[in-house]
């Protein structure tokens, strides 16, 4: 059995689940069924990989409104990270949002929408 994307764009769900050769498909399989599969590798890349001169307020806003969540590990393996976002609580920009292990999860305010800029 092997997975591939479902489409070009190869979103987190969608994947299709194949386990049947075939000459017709260039990839030499054939699609048996579909499944929305969660594919995760704990870590919000648009935030940990943040440039260091995007590291502050305005840029943790802005990937956290696209991307709310961290990862446990980043947490605490980035302590500029942790800093901006208990700066952003503190100014309450963000809010917490209850999510499971391992993830941390906050929403923007309005405040905090507001403060975004481009």
């Amino acid at each position: 059995m092997s997975m591939k994307c479902g489409n070009d764009k190869c979103p987190i769900y969608g994947w299709i689940i194949t386990d049947k050769k075939s000459p017709s498909d260039p990839a030499g399989y054939t699609s048996t069924s579909t499944a929305n599969m969660h594919i995760d590798s704990f870590t919000n890349a648009s935030i940990v990989s943040l440039k260091k001169s995007l590291r502050n307020e305005n840029g943790v806003l802005y990937a956290l409104k696209y991307h709310p969540r961290v990862s446990t590990w980043d947490m605490a393996e980035h302590a500029w990270l942790r800093k901006i976002i208990e700066a952003l609580e503190n100014k309450q920009l963000i809010e917490p949002v209850e999510a499971e292990y391992p993830w941390h999860e906050w929403k923007l305010t309005e405040a905090g929408n507001a403060a975004i800029t481009v």
